[in-house]
């Protein structure tokens, strides 16, 4: 594993945790020596709420970066925080999954490809007649469904 060499060869690790307000069945270990920062986001999670940039960064150590700047002299948008604290009260942790994973099962089964644990994307692989070209560096192929289960919908 990969995180196991970046252990031993003390190679800083960040993981970037954006997609797990809308994902299912993520059992991963962060207590690891390398990893020295995570970042969760609600943005993603609900339409809408893109612009508003609301997430938490997590690091074992001060870094100096405009973050940490900003956060030193509380110049915090303090509108995006407190409505992600609204949504954070409102809305159970797997509100995404319970209220979407019925249609993802369903709109990847139409497009022939396999639902992923985040409930907004579908995996196939490069020979998938439709999305083959979809080339991220891989063999496999993510395909976002979020138009097509309809979350935007449930504004209106």
């Amino acid at each position: 594993m990969i995180l196991n060499q970046c252990d031993k060869l003390d190679i800083p690790v960040f993981v970037d945790c954006a997609y797990m307000i809308m994902s299912r069945n993520i059992d991963f270990d962060f207590n690891r020596k390398c990893i020295q920062g995570i970042s969760f986001s609600m943005s993603k999670g609900f339409y809408g709420a893109e612009h508003l940039r609301i997430g938490v960064r997590f690091t074992k150590e001060y870094i100096d970066d405009g973050v940490e700047v900003f956060n030193s002299f509380e110049m915090v948008n303090w509108t995006g925080p407190d409505i992600g604290l609204k949504l954070i009260n409102r809305f159970d942790t797997d509100y995404l999954q319970n209220k979407y994973h019925k249609k993802q099962l369903k709109v990847c089964k139409e497009l022939n490809i396999q639902p992923s644990k985040c409930v907004i994307f579908g995996i196939t692989d490069k020979n998938h007649n439709e999305f083959g070209n979809f080339d991220r560096g891989t063999d496999w192929r993510r395909v976002c469904i979020s138009n097509e289960i309809g979350d935007m919908e449930d504004l209106h």
